[in-house]
């Protein structure tokens, strides 16, 4: 009983008791609609499997009116959300339009029964923490290197690769010119229109600069280096148990006729004809190549005539003791005038066989291109296979598709640049003219029907929960305190030692990383290694209803928008003033026009070649702020920024930092966004902390080192948009929020095609998914949509 008497009712099971005993004649309806259409969701997690059109057995129904005291009523109380469960369980079941109609009906009077008693009530959320110390105590494996849990079963291998710097200036120069062909758009004629992003081109010189070690590498040298260091590795480590310890020092006869076949040599003597030859096609080049050669033979040679023919001819005669008589001597001649036409006719009939022969020798040589290339993509394959599992064991590791694929793509790309002058886009689109295309298409053709056995891959690698990563904010949240640990006894000010700068910017752009896969959107890696504050990260006034977009002015000079961040309202204003009432009062709707960020994605950013724009919520614009400019009042978000005493630490801070979230300069006093400490070279958002921007490994790197920290698993950022379609597919989403989070991560083929496609269409598309990955982690936390989530 509750304080007014009524008896409270807590499990679905209480709930169908009480609806039973006052609509009796409905207890048949109500338990199929139930029983049938709605426990078998899989959300529940329960073993209710129904098949279509077979009806449920008696003993099958009682075990599923007791499952129902499992079920808490609080679960039912989003009444929409509990309805899709239903329509998911209709198309499972393959339900006709008929049948759903019905029971549809009773479940939502079941509901309305609920909710008129006051029995379907939201459970409280969890309160967000607001932490305290830094750092927290870490389970034991926790603290062991990630090294000791592999993967898979790869070698550890020397590398190889190639140093762009060490190669000749021209064949520098020809990749960079390789690069304009790819990703400028403007680049001038090209055979075909497709572009390859930058980001990708990057993989692709990679890939370049590592075939080019392979093919300079002293192989046996190589070898020998390989069976050393393995055992230099036994001695110092026991437990060491690889394959190249049961190595002969002595190469395989295969990899010392690869070594004939691929001369090591210095990388600055590598030219690109080593790489894919090119050898000429076009038929006028060909001409004006037998013309030239025909020049070059008649220099020297005297314009002829008839009569020094017949005197040479009288010469070569009398040096034989032979002679001409008169009469035929003047027939000979009188032939020759007469026979002109005839004599050019020869020639142009000799020119043209021997321009034929030139196109057959010439297609003979493009042909031997494409078997040079298709030679070299398997001799490399059976190299790193070797590499990988030199004992050749049926559960060794084997090189993947994918590795295969982009090194193809990589030959294949530079073939169609190398070839880019000589093809025929008219005749033959598509290099259907060029041999070594043509093969190595063949020959990726043939690497995607091979069957390759599956890898080992370590238990720990797995999909992190949606919840666990947003468990894992709060531990990120917590390593972004500004002092070490402190007493468990001190709940508003930390004595503690105070933590470097610079480990406080690290951890303060692991959070906002993590924060963005998690809150903001479950995004490709790319896209974060790439956002730029005004290209796809913009400041703008966002009016939906209007279909209206403003961006924010831009300053050049500094490279940043003209607009003053609020810390009450959490969004931008344009005057400081906007943000204020008549009164100067900062209310909860200023009136001045506020901005808030965006990620707004052009076609070449994404991976279906589609824009795509989200809405970043106001949780994410403090820390943003911060990250990036700097911002007051660090001690309303953490309770335990040092006292104004407290900061004149020798080395470290000095009285300027009290209240200021970002990084102070010790030597001049000015203040920066925790960004600025790292001193990037580039103008994106994130950085390493050597200045440089994020390559893929980095950051991925970055993201399983704080998965396997927190959470005791191997990951990759790519996992995130798993974890989030799983996650929200067994929560029932709408058709509209599951066509919404498509679009959020560029997955959707339903994209508009319109010319009038615009910003606000792609803003309207996303806001579904937006609203729904951000209002349930803020329900979660315990924190206010108003205030943290979307403006």
């Amino acid at each position: 009983m509750n304080e007014g008497g009524v008896a409270t009712v807590s499990s679905l099971y209480e709930a169908l008791t009480a609806y039973f005993e006052e609509f009796p004649g409905r207890k048949k309806y109500i338990k199929t609609a139930i029983f049938r259409f709605l426990l078998p969701f899989s959300g529940f997690q329960l073993d209710c499997q129904t098949q279509t059109n077979v009806p449920i057995s008696r003993d099958e129904t009682k075990r599923r009116w007791e499952l129902t005291r499992e079920l808490p009523l609080d679960l039912f109380h989003d009444v929409h959300k509990v309805m899709s469960w239903q329509e998911q369980v209709f198309v499972d079941l393959q339900a006709p339009a008929n049948v759903r109609g019905v029971y549809k009906c009773h479940l939502n009077h079941f509901l309305s029964y609920c909710k008129e008693r006051d029995w379907l009530v939201a459970p409280e959320p969890k309160k967000w923490a607001i932490p305290l110390n830094y750092p927290k105590d870490l389970p034991g494996r926790v603290q062991e290197s990630k090294k000791n849990y592999p993967i898979t079963q790869r070698h550890n291998l020397i590398s190889y690769r190639a140093k762009i710097e060490d190669l000749a200036e021209s064949v520098q120069q020809e990749i960079k010119l390789c690069r304009a062909f790819w990703t400028d758009p403007y680049y001038g004629a090209r055979p075909i229109t497709e572009l390859i992003d930058p980001e990708t081109f990057n993989q692709y010189e990679n890939y370049t600069l590592q075939i080019i070690g392979w093919m300079t590498l002293d192989k046996v040298d190589y070898h020998k280096r390989m069976v050393e260091r393995a055992r230099v590795n036994k001695q110092n480590d026991l437990a060491y148990q690889p394959d190249w310890l049961d190595v002969s020092e002595e190469p395989p006869v295969w990899l010392q006729d690869l070594q004939q076949k691929y001369l090591p040599k210095s990388v600055g003597d590598f030219t690109l004809d080593d790489l894919v030859p090119v050898v000429e096609l076009r038929s006028d080049a060909l001409a004006n190549e037998y013309e030239h050669q025909l020049v070059h033979q008649q220099v020297g040679i005297n314009e002829v005539n008839s009569q020094s023919v017949l005197e040479r001819l009288c010469y070569e005669l009398e040096a034989q003791n032979a002679s001409l008589s008169f009469e035929l001597t003047l027939q000979i001649g009188q032939f020759a005038q007469n026979n002109k036409l005839l004599v050019e006719q020869l020639h142009q009939l000799n020119r043209t066989n021997k321009l034929n022969r030139m196109k057959e020798k010439a297609q003979a040589e493009a042909i031997a291109a494409g078997d040079y290339a298709r030679d070299l993509f398997g001799d490399l394959f059976r190299w790193i296979s070797y590499q990988h599992n030199p004992l050749s064991k049926q559960d060794g590791y084997h090189i993947g598709k994918y590795y295969r694929h982009r090194i193809c793509y990589t030959l294949m790309n530079w073939a169609k640049f190398r070839y880019r002058k000589i093809t025929n886009p008219l005749m033959s689109p598509e290099y259907r003219d060029i041999p070594v295309v043509m093969t190595l298409r063949a020959t990726r053709d043939e690497t995607e029907a091979l069957v390759l056995p599956k890898n080992y891959v370590s238990p720990l690698k797995k999909v992190p929960k949606w919840q666990e990563l947003g468990e894992l904010l709060k531990s990120l949240l917590d390593d972004c305190a500004p002092r070490n640990k402190i007493k468990e006894d001190d709940c508003r000010q930390n004595f503690g030692i105070m933590r470097r700068q610079t480990a406080v910017s690290k951890s303060f752009q692991r959070y906002l990383i993590v924060l963005f896969f998690r809150l903001v959107s479950p995004e490709r890696q790319h896209v974060i290694r790439n956002l730029k504050v005004g290209d796809s990260l913009k400041l703008c006034h966002i009016d939906l209803d209007a279909e209206l977009i403003e961006e924010a002015p831009w300053n050049h000079q500094e490279k940043r928008y003209r607009a003053y961040y609020n810390d009450i309202t959490k969004l931008y204003y344009l005057n400081p003033a906007d943000a204020c009432d008549e009164m100067g009062n900062t209310p909860t709707n200023p009136k001045g026009k506020s901005y808030e960020w965006i990620v707004d994605l052009d076609p070449t950013k994404t991976k279906i070649d589609k824009e795509s724009s989200y809405r970043i919520p106001k949780i994410y614009n403090p820390e943003l702020q911060a990250w990036l400019y700097g911002r007051l009042d660090y001690s309303g978000t953490w309770h335990n920024w040092p006292t104004y005493k407290g900061t004149q630490q020798q080395g470290r801070y000095r009285k300027q930092q009290y209240n200021w979230c970002g990084y102070v300069d010790v030597d001049n006093g000015k203040t920066y966004g925790f960004r600025d400490i790292f001193n990037p070279t580039h103008d994106f958002v994130f950085t390493q902390t050597n200045g440089k921007p994020f390559e893929g490994r980095n950051l991925s790197g970055i993201f399983d080192t704080i998965v396997w920290k927190y959470l005791n698993v191997r990951s990759a950022p790519h996992d995130v948009r798993r974890a989030s379609t799983t996650h929200y597919k067994r929560k029932g989403m709408t058709a509209a929020q599951s066509e919404s989070l498509a679009h959020i991560k560029s997955h959707s083929q339903h994209t508009q095609d319109s010319s009038a496609y615009n910003k606000t269409g792609a803003l309207e598309k996303t806001k579904l998914a937006s609203e729904m990955i951000i209002n349930e982690f803020l329900e979660e936390q315990g924190l206010d949509p108003d205030e943290y989530g979307l403006a």
